[in-house]
This record gives structure tokens, C-alpha cells and sequence, in this order.
């Protein structure tokens, strides 16, 4: 069982201690949700931190977060104290009204930061489940509401289930838990219309039966050709015309990836950015384009060979990962990313012992970037602690 630094709600008074939560390292985040404006024909009840606690309060009142086990509670409890903790730096007035775009997805990096280095929920299996799980409520609690106006809807909802195969712990059913303390979390006439649109994604995810687990597919590649949209689907099994395996590393510096790489792949050839950086005399400070561009070229000799290597880089953010994996799929490779993780503090005191420090600002700045491998990038996503 995960442990917080307060109590979560629990038989038999069901109370939230504010004062524990305040007092604790979550405090000084939520404050920072005071006084962020919203629009009030969607949110009369006022600022975000207000919004916060009622859903916090609607969610602790509901009979299936009581009837659920503790892990669970501790999950959606945390999800809902962080879930709107994008707006404190996405919110803005555009034509007269408070707006906050794309405040999901920059919440859940903004909460995986935090949960990171303030709370140390790093460096184990069962921290990184609870981690990932709070921040793919938060990644994905705007989409519910607004799931038929998107195209293929059912696809879409059996796609975000899919997240529970690299994501455990992340189910549709837990999202719904939240949406719906978020819904009444509110003071707004739209509450009876956005119950009405949760209560039809309920039912349609448990009519595809992705509510309370992922889809089933029949292995990694028929799952990768799915999402990708090869197949209609998830059940379909494809003939696996992979050649070999890319491995694609991804984690911050002093992670160990020269290590886990040494003690599992040795035989493998590597395209290491660091090592092309040094090869060149490119430092962390210097522009990066004749680095990508030398690691490139070598990618491209070992896939024409179809000779299995391994990508050695940080590669932490998605439209930096891309460029590769759409070569590495086009060229017929079954991809792996391997996402390696410590905590923070030993993950700063390795990097120390490197032969090229990386500056600690550099690597917080990293962090605060970091958006995990999502199971539509690649065959396979393997996520271990080092």
C-alpha cells in the first residue's frame, strides 16, 4: 500500500483532515491553485482550489469510492486534489473569459513532477504504478464529457482503456469515479446534462467491456497494429512481419542506461547520443541538430541490415520520440521502449558520479517535460527500476 503524507478518507466518519493535507508537501502545490480565476457560468462556486475540494468532497461522499479498496481511494483521492492543477499555469482571459487549453495534459506533467521529487513516489514498481495511475486520471478526466463529439468514439474509449496495459492501475472505471466528483464538484446548470453524458460513457465502456480493465488483445503486435488503426478489431490476431527488435531507451540522465544496457544487450550495436556528443565536441548547451542528424544516418545503415540495435538517448518527450519511431516502423522493426526510473535524490547522486555532469536545473527542467511512452508509440513498453 502506497503511503501519503495524510490520511485518506475512510470508515467510519469519511472526513478529509485539510490540515494534514495542507500541512503536508501537497500544501504548497494546492495554493497554488488560490485565486485561479474560472468562468463562472461553468464554475459559480469560484476558484480552482475551491472547485477542488468540493470534488474532493463530492468524490469522499460517493458509495463506490467507499465500497472501493484502499489503493483505489488513495488513486482517485490524489488524482482529485491534483486533477486541475494545470490551470495554475494554462489559465488565461481570451475575449472576456477565463479559458484554461490543454490544462489535463499539462496538469499530469505538472502532477508527475511533483509526485516525483516532493513526494517520492520514485524508484519502485509499486511507487511508479501509483504515480502513472494518478497522472492518466489526470491526463484523461476532460475526455468523458466530451467523448461523442470526438471521431470513432468507441474507438476512442477502447484506446485510453488501452493505457491500463503499460499503465496499471489506470481504468475507465476509476476515471468515471473522478468525472463524476469533478461534475458535482460545480456550481453550474450544465451539472444534470454532464451527468446524462458520464452515465452513456459508463455504459458504452462496459458494453465494449474495457470499464473495469483494458481491452484483451491476443499479443504486442496485433495491440500496436490496432492502435494504429491497421485493424477494426482489438481481438484480431495479425501475422507478426517484424524482423527484429530496436530498443529504444528512455529515462533522465544518471538513470543508468550505459549500465542496464551493458548487463542486458551487450551484443548489441548502440547509437548513444552522449557518446556522438562527445565523438564531436557537442556539449548539453549546444545546439543538437549535427548530433541527431550523425545518429539518424547510423539508425538508418542498421535498419537497411535489419540489424536489431539499441536508440540511447533521454528520449522523454513524445514529439521528440516520434521522428524515431516512425523510422524504426518503417523500416519493419518491432519496437521496445525501455523506460528506466530511480528515485530523485539517487537519480541526482548518480548522475554526479558521471564522466559528464549534467546540470541538476537541466535535469529538473527534464523532469517537468517528461511525458511517458503512451502503448500507441510502440510494440512494447517495458518500465523498470534501476
Amino acid at each position: 500500500m502506497t503511503e501519503l503524507p495524510f490520511p485518506v478518507p475512510s470508515a467510519p466518519d469519511w472526513t478529509i483532515d485539510w490540515s494534514s493535507v495542507f500541512d503536508s508537501p501537497f500544501g504548497d502545490f494546492l495554493g497554488q491553485m488560490r485565486n485561479v480565476a474560472q468562468n463562472p457560468r461553468w464554475h459559480g462556486e469560484g476558484d480552482v482550489l475551491i472547485h477542488t475540494q468540493l470534488v474532493c468532497e463530492s468524490l469522499v461522499a460517493d458509495p463506490v469510492f467507499r465500497a472501493s479498496d484502499a489503493e483505489s481511494r488513495a488513486v482517485v483521492f490524489t488524482a482529485a486534489l491534483l486533477h486541475d492543477v494545470g490551470k495554475t499555469v494554462t489559465t488565461r482571459l481570451e475575449g472576456g473569459v477565463w479559458t484554461s487549453p490543454k490544462h489535463s495534459v499539462v496538469g499530469a506533467r505538472l502532477a508527475r513532477k511533483f509526485l516525483w521529487q516532493s513526494a517520492d513516489l520514485a524508484g519502485t514498481s509499486e511507487k511508479r504504478r501509483f504515480r502513472e495511475a494518478v497522472c492518466a486520471l489526470i491526463r484523461f478526466h476532460s475526455v468523458p464529457i466530451h467523448f461523442l463529439s470526438r471521431q470513432e468514439p468507441e474507438r476512442l474509449l477502447q484506446s485510453i482503456a488501452a493505457e491500463g496495459c503499460v499503465v496499471e492501475g489506470f481504468t475507465l472505471e476509476r476515471l468515471a469515479l473522478l468525472v463524476k466528483a469533478d461534475i458535482l464538484g460545480r456550481k453550474a446548470d450544465d451539472v444534470p446534462r454532464l451527468t446524462d453524458e458520464l452515465s452513456l460513457f459508463v455504459a458504452t465502456a462496459k458494453e465494449l467491456n474495457c470499464y473495469e480493465r483494458a481491452p484483451r488483445f491476443p499479443d504486442p503486435y496485433s495491440r500496436f497494429a490496432w492502435l494504429c488503426g491497421r485493424t477494426h478489431l482489438p481481438e484480431q490476431s495479425l501475422y507478426d512481419d517484424t524482423w527484429g527488435k530496436v530498443y529504444m531507451m528512455c529515462a533522465l540522465p544518471g538513470t543508468g542506461k550505459d549500465t542496464w544496457i551493458g548487463r542486458n544487450l551487450p551484443d548489441l550495436p548502440m547509437v548513444s547520443l552522449d557518446a556522438i556528443r562527445r565523438e564531436i565536441g557537442v556539449g548539453w548547451e549546444d545546439k543538437q541538430a549535427p548530433v541527431m542528424s550523425l545518429a539518424m544516418e547510423r539508425a538508418r545503415q542498421l535498419l537497411r541490415r535489419k540489424q536489431p540495435f539499441v536508440w540511447n538517448a533521454t528520449s522523454l518527450v513524445p514529439d521528440f520520440r516520434r521522428r524515431q519511431l516512425e523510422l524504426f516502423r518503417d523500416y519493419g522493426a518491432f519496437i521496445e521502449i525501455v523506460v528506466l526510473e530511480t528515485s530523485w535524490t539517487e537519480g541526482l547522486r548518480r548522475n554526479k558520479d558521471r564522466s559528464a555532469v549534467v546540470p541538476e536545473g537541466v535535469i529538473d527542467d527534464m523532469l517537468g517535460r517528461f511525458s511517458p511512452p503512451s502503448v500507441r508509440e510502440a510494440h512494447e513498453i517495458s518500465w523498470l527500476e534501476s
